[in-house]
Order: structure tokens, then sequence, then C-alpha cells
């Protein structure tokens, strides 16, 4: 599987985020700037930065990215970012509200797609501590290492370590 073009799992279309078409960019530039309140990169994304950021992803081995389909409707973007050999940090932003209920089908198959295809040990999520998503990560088997602080709010970050067979 090449996880840098396009590819299903399940009944989800992965699309990385350098195959995406400038209305899918689009879409993804709206969402990042929408939940910018989550995130630690808190300032309003402009076009052509968000357009020169998603081009250097052609030549970045530590980041993934994707724009995820279900019923050829995109409802999430994922990603995962600081990737070396042992671990990656991950996290996704809901982009349409009618597949909430998704979310948690969509995160078991990230972290397979994360210890199965990416051959990683560890994946490491960091939240604004006030965020709901601490609670479904914790359902995954993720626990808390510690607490930050970034822009003045709590961020807790989480680990979930790969089973050993």
């Amino acid at each position: 599987m090449n996880l840098k073009d396009k590819f299903t799992l399940e009944t989800y279309t992965f699309k990385h985020y350098c195959s995406l078409t400038y209305d899918e960019k689009c879409l993804v530039l709206e969402s990042r700037n929408k939940n910018k309140k989550w995130m630690l990169q808190q300032d309003e994304i402009t076009l052509e930065s968000h357009l020169k950021w998603i081009d250097s992803l052609k030549n970045d081995d530590t980041k993934l990215n994707y724009l995820v389909y279900k019923d050829n409707i995109p409802f999430i973007a994922i990603s995962y970012h600081d990737i070396d050999e042992k671990e990656a940090y991950w996290g996704y932003f809901l982009i349409n509200e009618n597949y909430k209920s998704e979310v948690l089908k969509i995160e078991k198959i990230i972290i397979e797609l994360a210890f199965e295809h990416l051959s990683l040990d560890r994946l490491l999520c960091i939240n604004d501590s006030k965020n709901h998503v601490i609670k479904i990560h914790e359902f995954f088997g993720f626990k808390i290492l510690r607490k930050e602080i970034h822009n003045n709010q709590e961020y807790t970050v989480m680990s979930l370590e790969k089973e050993k067979k």
C-alpha cells in the first residue's frame, strides 16, 4: 500500500493531501481554521501558506495527512506527524458533523494503520485538556503521559503502546 497516495481500508477512502484537488485543499483549510481552538497552532492559516505546506508534504517522510471519505463524502482529516522509526504523533478533526458516529470506527483504523502499516511501537497525541476526545482516546487504551501549557492553555499528552505479540 502506497501511503502517499489514495487507498481504501474497510469502508473508508484515504486520500493523501498531495493528491487532493484544489477544492479539497480549500475544504481542509477551512476546517483547519475552524478547528484551530483545539490545536497548538492557533493563528489563522492563509490559503497561500496552506498550499505551500501541502506541497512540502511530498518530500517529508515525517508527516502523513489524509482527507478521509465515507460514501464519497469527505468527513474527517487525519494526520500523523513527527514520524520516526518507533513513534509518531497523530490527530484528527471532523469536517462533516453528520459523520460523528464514525469517529470510534475511524480511530480504531487510525491506530491499526500506525501499528500495522507504519510499523510504529508507540502512538502519541496532544489535545486541549478540555477536549472530550481524551475520553475516546482512553477508551482505546491511551494513557496520560503529562500535561503541558501552550498558548496559556493546558494540553494533555497521551500515549498508546503497540501490544507485544
